[in-house]
């Protein structure tokens, strides 16, 4: 005799957070070339200015490594948080249903680096939050766009939902009572609003 096994509960699906950084291979670019600008002092006969340019150089690549290890965009089910300092305190975090807008950049200097800007307008902001030197910035700016999508339709639903049929049943009876509407058309939206 077979038995059926029990189906396992089909569970909704949490959404993934993902998190961008910056470009590595931007970070790698900047270094290089800092390196190449102070490698250009060193033969230079002066002690202070190579020591100089070695500190310059030194300060210059702490602040890039900072950058890139501590700046992050991460997409979460509820908006978007850049992240940036030290202590990877949130700067900005940003709801999908106050997001208007977002536009990906990639210039053909990003092209060959494989990084962009990415820039988010919300509520009233006219000018803009800029994500520059991001890895995937057009992945980053479709997960953004999906998410708001995402947004109004929950909001579309939850205002469909606010309408109790009854109600709106009764308010279509006075209509047809008064003569406003007629019995079909009465019966019509009655079904509608029945899901019949």
């Amino acid at each position: 005799m077979n038995e059926e096994t029990p189906k396992p509960e089909v569970t909704e699906k949490n959404k993934q957070q993902s998190t961008f950084k910056m470009s590595s291979t931007l970070f790698v670019f900047y270094i290089i070339v800092l390196v190449v600008a102070a490698g250009l002092f060193v033969f230079s006969d002066s002690l202070a200015i190579i020591l100089a340019t070695t500190v310059i150089a030194v300060l210059i690549i702490i602040m890039l490594l900072t950058r890139f290890v501590f700046t992050s965009v991460t997409v979460s089910e509820n908006g978007i948080d850049y992240r940036m300092g030290w202590l990877n305190s949130t700067l900005k975090q940003i709801p999908f249903d106050k997001i208007n807008t977002v536009d990906s950049f990639v210039s053909v200097y990003g092209k060959i680096l494989s990084f962009g800007t990415v820039k988010v307008y919300s509520g009233n902001d006219v000018e803009g939050i800029l994500f520059k030197g991001m890895e995937k910035p057009n992945t980053l700016c479709r997960m953004i766009e999906d998410g708001v999508a995402e947004a109004e339709d929950a909001k579309k639903i939850t205002a469909t939902s606010a309408i109790d049929p009854a109600d709106e049943i009764e308010k279509l009876h006075k209509l047809r009572d008064e003569g406003a509407i007629t019995d079909v058309e009465f019966q019509a939206k009655k079904k509608q609003l029945l899901n019949l």
